[in-house]
């Protein structure tokens, strides 16, 4: 038995949701510090959630919207994301799927059926998760050329110089 092909491609999924609650995060955040404006502190960084598993992403989405229904969907999936990532690989055809069936107490071919409405509940959350995006995105500040969001450089700069900006 092969899952590569179709557990790599849900694993993609999942890292694209990942990604989306990470931007609806993110521009959640920025819409508050310019709400701020200064009034009080507010450190939030990217870097902060960047590694943030679903389940850690789903509580601070929980906190920023009020779509119970996509809530409840995506909390669905915590367990089978971790499934996903972290026991779907051992099923390749490496001669010991029965071994590794029987300690994780997992059946192959319910393992292949589950893999699939899997994809499809990722798919929909995606599909419901996208306006919800949209949305927050729309209400974002608006920046000027010089105001963007540019990354922050990966090493400090060598000898002195300055990051090279774009």
């Amino acid at each position: 038995m092969n899952l590569e092909p179709r557990h790599l491609r849900l694993l993609g999924q999942f890292q694209l949701l990942e990604f989306s609650l990470k931007l609806y995060i993110s521009f959640s955040h920025e819409i508050i510090r310019s709400k701020l404006d200064g009034a009080i502190p507010f450190k939030y960084e990217f870097e902060q959630i960047d590694g943030y598993p679903l389940e850690k992403l789903l509580a601070n989405f929980k906190l920023l919207n009020d779509n119970v229904e996509l809530q409840a969907r995506l909390g669905k999936l915590i367990k089978k994301r971790n499934v996903v990532a972290h026991k779907a690989l051992l099923f390749q055809d490496l001669g010991f799927t029965n071994l590794v069936a029987g300690l994780y107490n997992i059946d192959h071919r319910e393992l292949l059926r589950d893999l699939d409405e899997t994809e499809s509940e990722v798919d929909g959350c995606m599909e419901q998760l996208a306006p919800e995006l949209a949305g927050v995105k729309k209400n974002m500040p608006q920046r000027g050329p010089d105001d963007s969001f540019k990354p922050k450089p990966l090493r400090p700069p060598q000898d002195g110089l300055k990051p090279a900006t774009t």
